[in-house]
């Protein structure tokens, strides 16, 4: 019901959960370059410490950006286990979201020009490589393993925002979550 401070029309955003079909080709492209790049320029004599530097940092961003989504869809699968059909994502979980992201937006461009200055340039480089394939791996890893659990249930999400305009013309989210895709969506 609209109230004195929205615009009366409610609108309905709906897009295909948890990204668009053009990312898994997208990242994977960038994971295969980020390889290319890393063994050409794979030095053998520190080979064992641009590897654990690579490593460990793409298991770091991989880890960060990818459990708390892992919970989060865990408690989707539930709700829909439950006989629901659309969760609602609670605030709380989309700031923990938000909140990573920055960190790793803040991660991949300030990170490497504070490493520089504290480790060798072997060690940087297999950090900020370790660093796109960690990110790559999840934006990768993540949908096939929705898709796989949206194939076995026979069913297709998406992503959804119920917002209005205010009396200021700004957008205003009501509801935000994750529902079966429908033929009408």
């Amino acid at each position: 019901m609209p109230s004195q401070n929205y615009q009366s029309e409610r609108f309905v955003e709906a897009k295909r959960y948890p990204s668009t079909d053009v990312q898994a080709p997208f990242s994977l492209a960038i994971l295969v370059i980020s390889m290319i790049v890393y063994f050409m320029k794979l030095d053998s004599n520190i080979v064992m410490m641009e590897t654990l530097f690579l490593s460990s940092s793409a298991f770091i961003v991989f880890l960060i950006i990818g459990f708390p989504q892992v919970l989060i869809f865990r408690k989707i699968v539930k709700s829909f286990e439950n006989g629901e059909n659309n969760f609602v994502l609670k605030d709380g979980f989309s700031s923990l979201i938000n909140t990573l992201s920055i960190f790793f937006l803040v991660l991949v461009i300030i990170g490497p020009f504070i490493l520089s200055s504290f480790i060798s340039p072997a060690e940087w480089f297999g950090s900020v490589l370790g660093i796109i394939i960690g990110f790559s791996l999840y934006q990768l890893l993540f949908p096939i393993y929705v898709k796989r659990w949206e194939k076995n249930k026979c069913l297709q999400l998406e992503y959804y925002e119920i917002w209005a305009y205010n009396v200021d013309n700004k957008k205003v989210v009501f509801e935000s979550g994750v529902r079966e895709k429908t033929a009408l969506s």
